[in-house]
């Protein structure tokens, strides 16, 4: 949902699978979502363990994770309160009353936006928990998945309900093409055109005054196209993925489409990452590929999203899995 600022480690702790929406964006698996596993409390101390005073975001994700009870997450945060160097987030579809008594418990919480996924009456009252959590102090921050059904809305259209909702920051994120969200995901050159329709958005609005827009991932190019990692593998990166099981991944993609999410024992999540599969499975997401040497936008993207890359959607584009054309786009604003 959000960019890990430079040289921290991202963390994405799915407390739970089960999820009561079936978004057709969505890159998990339908009966991974209709399992209601939830991570124990111990097995989020034994993560807090080995993240220590690692600079890290650290993302409770889902599935919906305000399913988990209000008292759990209670003790969740008991545990994460106590890490030096991290930044903690919730992200939630703020779907209803109890979604936001959880969500309250946490500073920061990421929501998103789907024009198509939403009747007008729930998007008012969505629109009015975001409100209801922004009146108490906590900071809202909005993503908006860039599928297909999005893109044929009209981005602009997109971004102009959301700045009407009073948000002036949004992120705009590429699709994790799983099997389950194929037919949502477009055609790469298609998703830089979107980026660039944003960009010209954001652009729009400031030369009329609004000074206080931002839309990434343009505006995070825009600050520094060599340090801004909104664009690259966050697996390249070695992010962490927890299932609620305690199993980890630094794909998020494989945590959507394995299918045996069954409580078993599992490895401690220290052991985990020291194994030679995770380190393997990063090494293999940060390997570049033969189209992408002598790239002038390697160090931004590092060839962007592997699962991307290797899908026939990718193969048969004129455009890279590291949105190229959007990059150029960026560039020529970066000189102006």
């Amino acid at each position: 949902m959000t960019t890990q600022a430079k040289n921290s480690r991202l963390f994405h702790i799915n407390v739970t699978r089960q999820c009561q929406l079936a978004c057709s964006h969505c890159y998990i698996d339908q009966d991974i979502r209709d399992n209601d596993q939830s991570m124990s409390v111990d097995k989020m101390q034994e993560i807090a363990d080995v993240i220590g005073d690692t600079n890290a975001d650290v993302h409770i994700i889902g599935g919906e994770p305000t399913l988990v009870g209000i008292d759990t997450h209670k003790q969740y945060l008991s545990i994460l309160s106590k890490l030096p160097s991290s930044k903690i987030m919730i992200v939630t579809a703020l779907q209803n009353a109890r979604a936001v008594k959880v969500a309250k418990l946490y500073q920061n919480i990421a929501t998103s936006y789907d024009p198509n996924a939403r009747i007008e009456v729930n998007n008012d009252k969505w629109l009015e928990r975001c409100k209801e959590l922004r009146g108490c102090g906590n900071n809202v921050h909005l993503c908006v998945s860039l599928s297909q059904s999005v893109i044929d809305y009209g981005v602009s259209k997109a971004l102009d309900e959301v700045y009407g909702f009073g948000f002036r920051s949004v992120h705009l994120a590429a699709m994790v093409p799983t099997m389950n969200a194929l037919a949502e995901t477009p055609d790469p050159m298609i998703t830089s055109q979107a980026m660039i329709e944003s960009a010209e958005w954001a652009l729009e609005k400031r030369r009329v005054g609004e000074d206080g827009i931002f839309v990434s991932p343009f505006d995070g190019l825009l600050q520094g196209m060599s340090n801004y990692d909104g664009l690259r593998c966050p697996a390249g990166e070695s992010c962490v993925n927890v299932e609620p099981n305690g199993k980890i991944h630094a794909c998020v993609a494989k945590g959507g489409e394995v299918k045996d999410i069954v409580i078993n024992q599992m490895q401690s999540t220290e052991t985990q990452l020291s194994s030679n599969a995770y380190i393997l499975e990063v090494a293999q997401h940060n390997r570049s590929r033969t189209e992408c040497f002598g790239c002038e936008f390697w160090i931004t993207c590092k060839g962007g999203c592997r699962v991307l890359a290797n899908t026939d959607i990718a193969k048969n584009s004129v455009e890279c899995a590291g949105f190229k054309t959007f990059l150029n786009y960026v560039k020529g604003k970066v000189h102006v």
